[in-house]
């Protein structure tokens, strides 16, 4: 768990599917609790579905899920007041 009192913002580039929410959970699992997943993507086909059965089982019982497809804003606001890290998964989508 990270003790420091100042807040940190990580951005994760990398190309499609290199890894880069695999690297996210890992890093933010070792460095703080409690923990805040917030998925963005909409499930429209079977290669998403997949996807995001996949991402469900590689996220340990720390994180806590928020699925929010456009309103990311009110989940930062509601849902992670207490989270000490906050994860947002699939931002191209999201921006597109």
């Amino acid at each position: 768990m990270n003790k420091s009192k100042e807040k940190e913002l990580l951005l994760v580039l990398g190309g499609s599917r290199s890894g880069k929410s695999s690297w996210a959970l890992r890093y933010a699992e070792e460095q703080y609790q409690p923990c805040i997943f917030i998925a963005t993507a909409e499930v429209m086909d079977e290669e998403m579905a997949e996807r995001v059965r996949l991402h469900k089982e590689s996220r340990g019982p720390a994180w806590k899920l928020i699925e929010e497809p456009l309103n990311i804003d009110n989940a930062l606001e509601t849902g992670c007041a207490h989270a000490d890290a906050v994860l947002i998964d699939c931002m191209t989508v999201w921006l597109s």
